[in-house]
């Protein structure tokens, strides 16, 4: 097998891979750490059952390469040696806090020592992980120190990566697993207890090593992982395709890369890159996403010039994501709030080409275009989201291209999303809405249209359901009496209104006329309750009623 530069497979323990002086690290194309609870507790019933039964498991299948000196690049298997290393470091901070000396020699041996023979024996981590994990791990997992006081430095931490905390939530998992099985032992029985643990986890846990001989084939095999049940985001085969293109000069690509991750913080990294190809080139289906950037990033210029590109979006993506006021002012960052209330997933592609191509001063009137487009296509039409995202993504591409230069030109290339009045009002007038800050978002337009003067909520404004989600047995034989198809009317806007404050929570499930002599006639300084202070009963023609209103309100505030 060494011709297609992949070597034999060999049968190997945890303890022998990490107490020989090999120096395990995580090459730059690789993922962060992702295992979460899931994978922790099946390694945590793996280890226990081990321990039990006095018997090895199967820990799964490695891929490394040999590289300079002792350096060993780990090409598949990295979650594994990584949550070992953090229950490994667990134990010696157990071990450190009951002040035995054994934490010192599982330091020495399974988080970092150096090489006596040499003329400079400085130690060494044996596990290196990517550049966002690797500080982390340093600082807050292998440290020696109390748990206790670690617990206490992570939460001093304003600002983390998503895959740190993962890493950290992993030490608390097993810091709790330990402390719980330990707690009723003596001392002498819980440094036993540990020591077992450990040492099962070490040489109890086989894994199915394989190497590999160059950098060419380490490529091809994190790709083709995939197909054998390695769940490799978008992200991750685009890493490995533009690392390998620019082998020479990986480095570079690799900083422009973090820099453009940086720049998104915890944001979802496979979103933005979805997105981002709709704003500029076009509608794909995601799992021909790859082979569309496989076939136009092929040279070291086009990585780079990608790479570059990919860092500006992502700043403005990142801005647009987060409703940043300082970025784009509160009345625009408020109505961007709006749009994602709606649809965050298909409006992200079109505004990350306007709110950087168009004038500031179009950005408020294109938001609002947007949201009646997306509140009557969408939200009340519940059309084909097919049609919005081809609709949405053309014009991103378009006004990217400077090919719609005007507001008007763009509101007319919105009009066959438009639903007209006639059909949108038919279509409102039976509409339910399960998604409460929906149902919210649509009483507080309709308020704010006939009160003015209220401008914006300043108070906690909470959505009520008149007749309630889980009504007494008051409500019970008013429904039967009436013959309410409850289901068919809880969720309609007509049943809905807003109260302030803390009524809601004590209104619940009370009666409609107590609602309405203790709530609704109270609560006249929201417009939107008025009607209900002269109503004796809550039937069916009530709630058509109310939501008649409501459509005719409607048409007028959300139009182009």
């Amino acid at each position: 097998m060494h011709s297609i530069g992949i070597g034999e497979q060999k049968k190997s323990t945890i303890n022998q891979l990490l107490s020989g002086s090999a120096y395990y690290i995580v090459p730059i194309f690789q993922r962060e750490f992702s295992w979460n609870k899931d994978e922790w507790s099946d390694l945590a019933e793996d280890i226990e059952r081990a321990i039990t039964n006095e018997a090895q498991h199967f820990f799964g299948f490695m891929m490394i390469k040999p590289d300079k000196a002792n350096n060993i690049l780990i090409i598949e298997g990295q979650q594994r040696l990584a949550t070992i290393t953090i229950i490994a470091s667990v134990i010696i901070d157990l071990l450190y806090e009951m002040k035995t000396e054994k934490h010192k020699d599982i330091q020495k041996e399974y988080i970092k020592s150096g090489d006596l023979f040499s003329e400079n024996p400085k130690q060494r981590y044996k596990l290196s992980l990517s550049n966002i994990n690797n500080d982390f791990l340093r600082k807050y997992v292998q440290s020696e120190d109390v748990p206790s006081k670690k617990f206490h430095k992570y939460k001093q931490e304003l600002k983390m990566h998503p895959s740190n905390k993962l890493m950290f939530d992993c030490y608390k998992y097993y810091h709790k697993l330990l402390s719980d099985k330990i707690s009723d032992l003596t001392e002498d029985m819980k440094t036993k207890y540990l020591l077992k643990y450990l040492g099962t986890t070490l040489n109890n846990l086989l894994v199915i090593v394989t190497e590999v001989f160059d950098n060419k084939t380490a490529y091809n095999v994190y790709k083709t992982l995939n197909d054998r049940g390695l769940d490799l985001a978008l992200a991750d085969l685009l890493k490995v395709h533009l690392f390998q293109i620019v082998e020479d000069d990986v480095d570079a690509a690799k900083s422009k890369w973090d820099e453009m991750t940086s720049s998104l913080g915890t944001i979802n990294l496979n979103l933005f890159l979805k997105h981002y190809w709709l704003s500029r080139y076009g509608v794909v289906n995601e799992k021909y996403l790859m082979d569309e950037l496989e076939k136009k990033i092929k040279t070291d210029q086009q990585v780079f010039e990608f790479l570059e590109a990919l860092k500006i979006e992502a700043e403005y993506y990142e801005s647009i994501f987060n409703r940043r006021i300082d970025v784009w002012g509160s009345e625009k960052a408020k109505l961007i709030d709006q749009l994602f209330v709606l649809s965050r997933d298909m409006v992200m592609p079109i505004l990350l080409s306007a709110l950087q191509i168009l004038k500031d001063t179009s950005h408020a009137s294109f938001l609002k275009y947007c949201i009646a487009v997306v509140f009557r296509y969408l939200t009340i039409g519940e059309r084909e989201s097919k049609e919005m995202i081809n609709v949405f993504s053309q014009i991103a591409i378009d006004i990217r291209n400077l090919k719609l230069k005007n507001l008007k030109e763009i509101r007319d290339r919105f009009r066959p999303l438009y639903v007209d009045d006639e059909t949108f009002k038919s279509n409102f007038l039976t509409k339910e809405i399960k998604t409460a800050k929906v149902a919210r978002y649509i009483l507080e337009g309709i308020e704010l249209s006939i009160h003015p003067e209220i401008q914006e909520f300043t108070e906690k404004i909470t959505l009520e359901h008149i007749l309630p989600k889980n009504p007494n047995d008051k409500w019970r034989e008013y429904i039967k009496v009436n013959d309410f198809e409850f289901e068919s009317v809880i969720d309609r806007l007509g049943n809905m209104t807003l109260l302030v404050g803390k009524y809601n929570k004590d209104a619940q499930n009370k009666f409609f006329t107590v609602k309405r002599d203790e709530y609704y006639s109270k609560m006249t300084r929201l417009k939107i309750n008025e009607p209900l202070k002269d109503i004796n009963s809550w039937s069916l023609a009530d709630i058509e009623i109310r939501q008649t209103w409501f459509a005719n309100k409607a048409i007028d505030i959300w139009k182009l």
